[in-house]
C-alpha cells in the first residue's frame, strides 16, 4: 500500500485549484446556493480547514494510524 507521503503527492498537481475553489465559495452568493446549501454544515467546515494555516493535510499528517481504503 502506497504511503501517505505518496498519495499526498499524487496530489501537487491539483493543488492550483485550491485558490479558485476557495474563492468561489467564499463569495456570499455561491454560499446562497443550493449546491452549498445541501451540505451546509461540512462545506463550512471544509472551506474552514482549507483556509487554516496547515490545513487538512497538517492534520492528516499528524497522524501516522490512518488508512485509506484501495484506489484500484
Amino acid at each position: 500500500m502506497p504511503s501517505l507521503c505518496s498519495r499526498v503527492e499524487r496530489l501537487i498537481p491539483y493543488f492550483p485549484l485550491i485558490a479558485a475553489i476557495e474563492g468561489f465559495w467564499l463569495e456570499p452568493r455561491n454560499q446562497a446556493g443550493t449546491t452549498w446549501k445541501a451540505h451546509e454544515n461540512i462545506n463550512a467546515v471544509m472551506l474552514a480547514t482549507s483556509l487554516a494555516p496547515g490545513g487538512l493535510p497538517l492534520a492528516l499528517t499528524a497522524s501516522e494510524d490512518i488508512t485509506f481504503p484501495s484506489t484500484k
